[in-house]
């Protein structure tokens, strides 16, 4: 990890970069752009305060599209609930549609479960941890 004492003109130029990696699609263009090798580039990303910006840029984003996907699913679940209530819907229509939301539903059983173990091992590892 680079330790590195900022200075206004470095830290401008570090939050234009931090810019850069969240527009472009490429290192090699950010580094295109800020006029510095793709080395530079990846050394800069190393940075705490570069790296810690951009991985919250990217856990923000993340969380976006999270929120926007549980909106969705709502209304798909919703959507597919009235295809499979819907007694003017062909019969293939609404097994298939009834066939759809039992699968998602055993999905989020087994990962719910999942979790479910995997804190309790968790738990059980620590618990080891400390009588040692």
């Amino acid at each position: 990890m680079l330790d590195v004492q900022m200075d206004d003109a470095l830290k401008r130029q570090l939050d234009d970069f931090i810019q850069l990696l969240i527009q472009y699609p490429s290192m090699k263009a950010v580094a295109l752009s800020m006029k510095v090798s793709e080395r530079t580039a990846y050394k800069w990303l190393k940075i705490p305060y570069v790296r810690d910006a951009y991985e919250a840029y990217k856990k923000a984003q993340f969380q976006e599209s999270m929120d926007i996907l549980k909106r969705l699913a709502s209304k798909s679940i919703e959507t597919l609930e009235e295809i499979m209530l819907d007694k003017e819907q062909k019969g293939f229509v609404r097994v298939q549609a009834a066939s759809i939301l039992l699968d998602k539903a055993i999905d989020v059983h087994k990962f719910v479960v999942t979790n479910e173990h995997e804190d309790r091992l968790i738990a059980l590892e620590e618990k080891i941890v400390k009588s040692v």
